[in-house]
């Protein structure tokens, strides 16, 4: 049998044509039986001549290489003549299926502009058009059975790079894509499944796809190139498993082609246990779920099963063998590279680690030419490959999301367009079917996104039960779930479902799935309705945000699909409503009645903004950004990648309402009377967007391009004449999206202002485009009232106190300096060129960070990152103690707790030093418990250092604290910082820049880190001073401060990991020693504490 394939190979290769590997067989196995129908055979003779009959009348029709024909027939003999006669005459086959929709076939008609079709007598009822030129051939099998024909082969000029096929596939927009097939890229793949399958003539294969799925091609070509018979199975067979079963049992079929789920339904079928003749069944098109294998070994069939991994684009890329045994614990791994090169590779187009997650892409001889009439998505998809010299080398984006096992082997964790962006978060749905699927009670489980509301996009898993009669509770469900993963991950609805729609193919159609009803979810508490006016109000707010009614008052907000970001709507209308329902409160009173119990009216305070032009002094924080530097040194710059085409007119009309909205966007500073003031504008800036063409191959080019273009709007920010706000609209040719690039003078806005703006923009600008009037929430309390307060509290007796923090004799005492690579010389410019780095954790990594740590040590993120940082810093200065100066938002003081500051824009920003001690390599837990206390004893959230440096009447605490050490290193979390685009219908993503452009005055700090979560994951900025440091060592720097945040999540996942501190147990003013000693007690007595 090994001879007979060494034979069978050796006579092809792929330079040659897919109807030449039949021709060679008309002359090696004339008389072999090539296809089986129903009670008829043909052989390779018979339907090599068949198909030249055919291709000469189509040669007359005027077909030759590269026209498209379309194939419009049900599976049978003729069909598969139909296919050979039109590559034979040169033409490129479109294969409709006669059971696919009108409106398809329409489309696909009029994109190929097709002229001639071939089909059957009685499927020409279904085509219309008088420009088309219809061929029956009912009887081509009939007339090369029966009589002689010209068996001459049809000569036409067709080369293996020529089009083969085009097969259309289900497009993202709605309407379907060609992918343009060559013949090499068919051929080379029927080689490689012969060379490592090696069937022989005793073998059959079942031809049973669909006529428009390219497995098509598989299941015609690889039985001629191994001289194996094909069994067709008759039109629509291919759904009835029944049917399979005895076709298989009937012709000893020895090789079948299933999709995952059609082997379920071979598996329960009753005698599919006895068809024993298989020997190979493969699992291709859809993922194989992990007891697939299980259930098919249990059958105790001997036949050898694979997952073969192929996409229309590329036929064959991988597969997996599946042995007696083994278990998976998700899905079946695709496996090993089959006649392609796969790519595991991250958004910048680089190889990720072992175990790291990053998007597949595929190159190789067997890929498709791109799509039929679509260069922008075939640019899009068919990517340079950066790793090749050859100019003609492409790799293939599959939006598989994938990862390398230890056995080297590649395992799909899910699709990139199944990637549900829930709250700033990538959730991939399969992770929670996954899970599902183990419920006890579950059959089946898809989960997916959906935003049946407008701005309310929540996940939504549809259940099939196992027993009608065990029906699980939503809470039961959420608890199951919650068990392993995060919140946010957690289905706001869960939906019954007897069966899950398929696509005709055999996929499951996500489309397809119904909108959850509004009713209220079968929960384990009865319905009680509201009682109390406060009831009332929540429980309509509550109907409003999740979109549900009747609400009880015993109902659990997160079991009727609430999570922490409905909880902030929640806080937002009950603000509205003079309910004072903080975003914390919804998770400490998760019901009706307990919220109401809770909750408190609001005091009246002053929320209007301040529409006078009555000077306020400068903030703190903005006095270091204006005193000895010019005025425009300090900026913020935030990129947007907009997710749908933009009116640049619309645009600027909705900036323009921001403006005058938002006080704090119509400040201009002056110089008056020794003083820098803070003034409203007289008159409004007109915002005037700005057009740049980035447009260019090569990325350096574009980035230089984008540097010089935020230097020119950070030079056309004038703060002194109230020009605070630059934008610009960024063109990068005809493929990619538009990007939205806003600088804002540091002076006037803070990040969670970003927020803020970015959720008025969307709103205004939909309000903008529907014709509707602008409306925007009612204001909160004024930036500059908040400003003037801060002068007033410095006076204060309780807040001089305070300042003891700072004029303890630890405080004052020298520091080491941070090593550099030079020293800092004053430039006779006054100068400073800077830099920055960026380093990331993996989204399972900021997981880790954001849920696991927080409850191991009662800390929070901010207190975390700085712990890796001061151990990086101890390691660099070799001193036990460092001073770094930490830059807050002012709003989290408890200074405010009597300000409504949740919707007013402004620079909130605080700055203030700690000098924190830690030891070297002191333990993990330990080091996180000391940072975070030392952290936690900074009186008022660091706010009343700035107050006390700059307003206090007290010459000496002024004296004091000016004369204290400078930081040259700076420290700031920024939280989530995409918090504004994840739900958003106008923007994509957000991406936070700085400046390169000189800055004049002193250099503050040498080092500026900077940590927030974007898009999922931690990000970590490092912004840098040219003249003191190399690239590379900040680089350095950067990765042990990563190294060390990593050995900290680690350390707090491990089973030994958790402790209190004294800032636990506020009122009880224990120790560290106590608390220990208190829980050792405990301790003794449970064998555990948690």
């Amino acid at each position: 049998m090994i001879a007979e394939n060494k034979l069978q190979l050796e006579k092809f290769s792929t330079e040659l044509c897919l109807h030449q590997l039949l021709e060679i067989q008309a002359v090696e196995k004339p008389n072999h039986i090539a296809f089986i129908f129903e009670n008829e055979e043909i052989t390779y003779q018979q339907i090599n001549a068949g198909s030249n009959q055919l291709a000469q009348k189509l040669i007359e029709f005027g077909i030759k290489a590269e026209i498209p024909v379309c194939i419009f027939m049900e599976r049978c003999l003729d069909m598969v003549i139909g296919i050979l006669g039109t590559l034979k005459a040169g033409g490129v086959c479109v294969p409709l299926d006669p059971e696919d929709p009108e409106e398809r076939r329409s489309f696909i008609l009029k994109d190929t502009q097709v002229s001639v079709i071939l089909t059957q007598e009685k499927l020409v009822s279904k085509l219309t058009g008088k420009e088309l030129q219809i061929i029956c051939i009912d009887d081509t099998f009939k007339y090369a059975t029966d009589q002689k024909v010209n068996e001459d082969v049809p000569l036409s000029d067709i080369k293996p790079e020529n089009l083969a096929f085009i097969f259309y596939t289900s497009g993202s927009t709605g309407k379907p894509k060609g992918v343009m097939l060559s013949h090499r890229a068919c051929s080379s793949g029927q080689l490689w499944l012969q060379n490592t399958f090696q069937l022989t003539s005793a073998d059959k294969q079942l031809l049973r796809t669909s006529i428009s799925v390219t497995n098509l091609v598989r299941e015609i070509f690889w039985p001629i190139v191994s001289g194996t018979p094909a069994v067709i199975a008759r039109p629509s067979g291919h759904k009835d498993v029944t049917y399979h079963v005895e076709l298989i049992t009937k012709h000893q079929i020895t090789v079948v082609l299933v999709v995952p789920v059609m082997l379920q339904g071979l598996l329960d079928t009753p005698g599919f246990e006895n068809c024993h003749s298989l020997r190979y069944v493969f699992c291709s098109s859809d993922t194989m779920s992990g007891n697939l294998p299980e259930r098919f070994f249990a059958t105790g069939l001997k036949a050898e099963l694979y997952n073969l991994y192929g996409l229309t684009e590329a036929l064959y890329a991988a597969f997996w063998k599946c042995n007696p045994g083994e278990t998976y614990t998700a899905t079946v791994p695709i496996g090993y590279p089959a006649e392609l090169n796969l790519y595991i590779l991250n958004p910048q187009m680089q190889p990720v680690a072992n175990g790291e997650s990053g998007e597949l892409y595929i190159g190789g001889v067997g890929m498709a030419q791109g799509y039929f009439n679509r260069p922008e998505l075939t640019a899009e998809k068919f990517v340079r490959d950066p790793n090749s010299q050859e100019s003609n080398a492409y790799l293939y984006k599959t939006g598989d999301l994938a990862c390398t096992r230890v056995d080297g082997s590649t395992e799909l964790l899910g699709r990139l367009d199944y990637q549900v962006k829930i709250r700033g978060y990538r959730v991939e749905v399969g992770e929670i079917e996954v899970l599902l699927r183990k419920h006890p009670a579950l059959q089946e489980a898809v989960v997916i996104g959906r935003e049946d509301t407008p701005g309310n996009k929540r996940l939504v898993a549809y259940i099939i039960l196992k027993n009608k009669q065990q029906v699980p509770k939503i809470g039961e469900l959420r608890d199951f779930l919650g068990e392993k993963l995060p919140e946010y991950m957690l289905p706001s609805a869960f939906v019954i479902l007897e069966t899950l729609p398929l696509t005709y193919n055999g996929k499951i159609d996500r489309r397809a799935l119904p909108v959850p009803t509004h009713g209220r979810p079968d929960l384990t508490t009865d319905l009680v309705l509201p009682r109390t006016q406060k009831e009332h109000v929540l429980a309509e707010i509550w109907s409003q945000v999740l979109d549900i009614e009747p609400i009880g008052i015993n109902d659990n907000f997160f079991e009727l699909g609430g999570d922490s970001i409905l909880g902030l709507l929640v806080s937002a209308k009950a603000s509205r409503a003079g309910l004072k329902v903080s975003p914390t409160q919804v998770f400490l009173t998760p019901t009706v009645t307990e919220m109401a119990a809770a909750v408190s009216t609001f005091a009246k305070t002053s929320n209007e903004q301040d529409l006078t032009v009555d000077p306020a002094p400068l903030t703190p924080f903005q006095n270091s950004l204006l005193v000895g530097s010019r005025l425009n040194s300090y900026s913020e710059v935030v990129l947007l990648t907009m997710q749908q085409s933009i009116e640049t007119s619309l645009l600027e009309k909705a900036f323009q309402n921001l403006l005058e909205y938002h006080d704090a966007l119509n400040l201009h500073f002056q110089y008056q009377e020794s003083n820098w003031q803070q003034l409203k504008a007289d008159a409004l800036e007109t915002i005037s967007i700005v057009e740049v063409d980035l447009s260019t191959p090569s990325s350096l080019v574009r980035e230089n391009m984008l540097a010089t273009t935020i230097s020119n709007m950070e030079a056309s920010l004038k703060p002194d004449q109230g020009s605070v706000l630059q934008v610009t609209l960024l063109e990068e040719g005809n493929n990619p999206p538009k990007k939205l690039l806003i600088v804002a003078h540091r002076g006037v806005l803070d990040n969670p202002s970003w927020q803020i703006l970015l959720e008025d923009l969307q709103t205004v600008y939909e309000q903008l485009q529907n014709g509707e009037g602008i409306q925007f929430p009612p204001k909160t309390t004024a930036f500059s009232l908040w400003a003037k307060q801060l002068p007033e509290y410095a006076q204060l007796a309780a807040i001089e106190q305070q300042a003891l923090y700072w004029l303890s004799p630890r405080q004052i005492e020298t520091v080491a300096e941070l090593p550099k690579d030079s020293e800092l010389e004053p430039k006779t410019d006054n100068e400073y060129r800077t830099d920055w780095v960026s380093s990331y954790l993996t989204s399972t990594e900021t997981q880790a960070l954001l849920t696991e740590l927080p409850i191991a040590y009662r800390t929070r993120t901010d207190e975390v990152l700085l712990t890796a940082l001061v151990q990086n810093l101890i390691e660099s200065t070799g001193s036990r103690s460092v001073l770094i100066d930490l830059i807050n938002d002012g709003r989290t003081s408890d200074l405010c707790n009597q300000l409504n500051l949740s919707r007013t824009v402004g620079c909130f920003t605080t700055a203030f030093p700690v000098l924190l001690d830690l030891e070297a390599n002191v333990e993990p837990g330990e080091a996180l418990k000391s940072i975070k206390e030392q952290l936690r004893q900074v009186p008022h959230q660091g706010i009343i250092y700035g107050l006390l440096k700059h307003f206090s009447n007290n010459s000496d605490i002024v004296q004091h604290l000016t004369a204290l050490p400078q930081a040259s290193l700076s420290f700031s979390y920024l939280g989530d910082v995409d918090r504004a685009v994840r739900e958003s219908y106008l923007f994509n993503s957000i991406q936070m820049m700085y400046s390169t452009t000189p800055s004049v005055g002193n250099q503050k700090y040498q080092l500026e880190v900077y940590g927030f979560i974007n898009a999922g994951q931690l990000q970590i900025d490092c912004i840098y001073c040219e003249d003191a440091y190399k690239r590379t060592t900040v680089e350095q720097f950067l990765n042990k401060m990563m190294e060390s945040l990593r050995s900290l999540i680690r350390h707090c996942q491990s089973p030994e990991a958790g402790g209190f501190t004294p800032s636990d147990f506020t009122d009880f003013r224990w120790s560290q020693t106590e608390i220990d000693e208190i829980l050792a007690v405990i301790s003794s007595f449970s064998g555990e504490i948690g």
